[in-house]
């Protein structure tokens, strides 16, 4: 709601479905994209409905402790938002139009699209009944594997 308020204040008049459409693709988006970093942040330590039902919470602790943090990221960004109303309308009144934002705009969000499609359908295709059984696993064992292969899968493109 306060992004709609803040929008609501910027945008310029004959343009508000446009624009509330761009606010809420985005919004959309980006709910996707967090939900996929949440479950690649799972393959960090393991916290399987297996692992939990055995009464082994390591890993979920380590998890909550994370995304916790994480939560509080935002906060660094306030200095980036207007101090009140007065510089909006200052910022609007020149009027600058800045193709190279909107075209990085476009960039994220369609990598973005994409990003959640490819890691969906690596999701489906990469997934193996390792809980089935509930097979004897430590909770902890792998998880330095499981970090570095999440690193090494994140980081594969920029070799």
């Amino acid at each position: 709601m306060p992004m709609c308020i803040l929008a609501v204040a910027v945008i310029p008049g004959g343009v508000e479905g446009a624009s509330y459409a761009m606010l809420s693709t985005w919004m959309n988006v980006a709910g996707e994209v967090a939900s996929d970093i949440g479950t690649g942040f799972t393959s960090i330590w393991n916290v399987s409905n297996c692992t939990l039902s055995k009464g082994k919470y390591g890993g979920m602790w380590r998890l909550t402790v994370l995304t916790s943090c994480l939560q509080l990221a935002p906060v660094f960004l306030i200095w980036m938002m207007p101090r009140d109303k007065g510089e909006v309308f200052e910022s609007l009144k020149h009027e600058v139009v800045s193709r190279t934002a909107g075209l990085v705009f476009l960039i994220v969000l369609f990598g973005s699209i994409l990003g959640t499609l490819v890691y969906s359908v690596d999701i489906i295709y990469t997934a193996t009944d390792d809980d089935a059984g509930c097979a004897d696993d430590d909770s902890d064992d792998g998880s330095a594997r499981r970090l570095e292969g999440l690193l090494q899968g994140l980081f594969a493109g920029r070799r």
